[in-house]
């Protein structure tokens, strides 16, 4: 995905599991201070990790090698919450041509759920190379979700006369033929500007399936899926989605889709006859949305494909 430049993908959580929850690192504790910025006080640590002990890797091209490394995090004297982890590389290998390498992750609690969860809020990454000439990676965390669900395990008999409740029903799994074309109207609006990937998707078939006369799955069964792709250019949008279940009252269809074409959606110009670069993965329809349109309208008509 990336063409040039540096990435890392420690921020996520990597750097702060090997430094804490790890059997590498020793510790020194230097005493209280403030990080530029704030004005609260904060504990500050130093730690190293040898490169015997370390799995921290730097690849440049080819070119890969497993460093050690040190560095400082900051917390909340109180919370003991982490504020900051920094980390330097030490002893970087000739034949990576680098001169230094470091990544500082800043933390922060954020809501979610009904609570809040210490995050990471942001993160840099930098690496010099020999001539001088530095790349730079920033990221921020934002927009972070819950995802959750219940469930009740119950071991009692029902009581005579009662009736099994409708998500207990025996449910029918049908199997759509193979190139079975699936007429599929979006239930909701999508909001290009506040949607993420994994965010759920659903729409419900635009009319009855049949084969041979006989209806496989009524019109209105609902279609389940998530968005797997969320690009955005200067003039258009990419958005990728992915249905995997078709449902209706008493029946069940698992799906494997192509969309092979949408409705309701504007054109987008192809500047110099040059190519879209994105091609759409096995069971994935990428939809491309010009600018000028800030949502997937709900009732938006898609065709796809078993």
């Amino acid at each position: 995905m990336i063409q040039r430049g540096a990435i890392g993908n420690g921020a996520f959580g990597l750097l702060a599991r090997s430094v804490f929850e790890g059997r590498s690192a020793t510790y020194d504790y230097r005493g209280e201070e403030t990080l530029e910025g704030r004005s609260e006080k904060l504990v500050r640590w130093d730690y190293k990790v040898p490169r015997l002990l370390s799995g921290y890797s730097i690849r440049v091209g080819t070119r890969k090698a497993v460093v050690g490394y040190h560095g400082s995090f900051w917390a909340d004297p109180k919370s003991l919450d982490l504020r900051r982890l920094e980390v330097i590389a030490d002893d970087i290998p000739a034949e990576l041509g680098l001169a230094a390498a470091s990544e500082r992750v800043d933390y922060a609690r954020v809501p979610m759920g009904d609570g809040t969860s210490l995050m990471p809020s942001g993160s840099e990454m930098r690496m010099s190379d020999l001539s001088g000439a530095e790349n730079r990676n920033q990221i921020r965390f934002t927009a972070c979700r819950q995802y959750s669900g219940e469930s009740v395990i119950s071991f009692e008999d029902p009581p005579p006369g009662s009736t099994l409740p409708p998500e207990t029903r025996p449910v029918k799994e049908v199997e759509l033929p193979g190139g079975l074309e699936l007429g599929l109207l979006l239930s909701d609006a999508i909001e290009l500007k506040n949607s993420a990937v994994g965010d759920p998707v659903e729409a419900r078939l635009a009319s009855d399936v049949k084969v041979n006369k006989r209806v496989l799955l009524p019109k209105g069964a609902v279609a389940s899926g998530r968005m797997s792709v969320l690009r955005r250019k200067l003039d258009f949008t990419t958005v990728g989605m992915i249905f995997n279940e078709i449902s209706a009252e008493g029946l069940h269809a698992s799906v494997k889709l192509s969309l092979d074409r949408t409705l309701g959606v504007g054109r987008v110009p192809n500047r110099n006859g040059q190519p879209r670069p994105l091609s759409a993965s096995p069971g994935e329809g990428l939809i491309v949305v010009p600018s000028t349109q800030p949502r997937l309208m709900r009732g938006t008509l898609m065709y796809w494909r078993n």
